[in-house]
């Protein structure tokens, strides 16, 4: 039955979390230090804004922020993707988790050029990712008074890769949703999109090998 169906594929999220995390190591390994690296954040809302007070099913982790595209009330996905839009590292947070934060979490194996958008712009953030081995290069805000030039602007330009991950991960395997009715429900859905992913993108890594 489907019920059943649900309660097993519940059961084996963590096998899913492992069939990521085993994709992201094999990625890693294959991204050289001298490939370009985009880092970015994407609300993953559980319920409409105007909902969030009655929401009762991720009450106790969910959080309230406000994006670009408005408030939500959810949760936050931070990945780091390649040129090849594979992803090297992701983690899921709070929604009001500010987005330097949440790469912090995940950039401890990722080594060479990360770019970002303004939302990570910081001296002490700069500072940090060359303590570590790495260097991050974020776009300014509107209100900084700063010049760019014309190879800045082509490397910021490799950053859309990681908004066509997004887009791929939410139009065609939904995984913004607000369908479970469990923490746990939430949890499977989202490593098994994200499992999912890693595996179309691994047999497109394969075939290209073979070709």
């Amino acid at each position: 039955t489907y019920e059943n169906f649900v309660v097993a594929i519940n059961e084996l999220s963590f096998f899913a979390m492992w069939l990521l995390e085993a994709f992201c190591r094999f990625f890693r390994e294959q991204t050289g230090v001298d490939i370009i690296k985009a880092v970015d954040s994407s609300k993953l809302s559980v319920c409409h804004i105007k909902r969030e007070f009655g929401h009762k099913v991720t009450k106790r982790i969910a959080a309230k922020s406000k994006g670009s595209m408005g408030w939500f009330y959810g949760f936050k996905l931070h990945i780091i993707v390649n040129q090849l839009m594979e992803i090297l590292e992701a983690t899921i947070t709070p929604g009001n988790k500010d987005d330097r934060e949440g790469m912090a979490i995940i950039w401890s194996h990722i080594f060479g050029l990360i770019v970002a958008d303004a939302g990570y712009v910081g001296a002490n953030w700069q500072t940090k990712a060359r303590d570590l081995g790495k260097t991050l290069f974020a776009a300014v805000r509107a209100n900084m008074k700063k010049l760019m030039t014309k190879l800045q602007h082509q490397i910021l330009r490799c950053r859309q890769v990681v908004e066509t991950v997004f887009s791929v991960l939410k139009l065609r395997l939904g995984m913004e949703t607000t369908l479970p009715r469990s923490e746990l429900g939430y949890f499977a859905h989202y490593m098994w999109c994200l499992a999912a992913y890693q595996l179309t993108k691994y047999f497109k890594r394969i075939y290209r090998s073979q070709v």
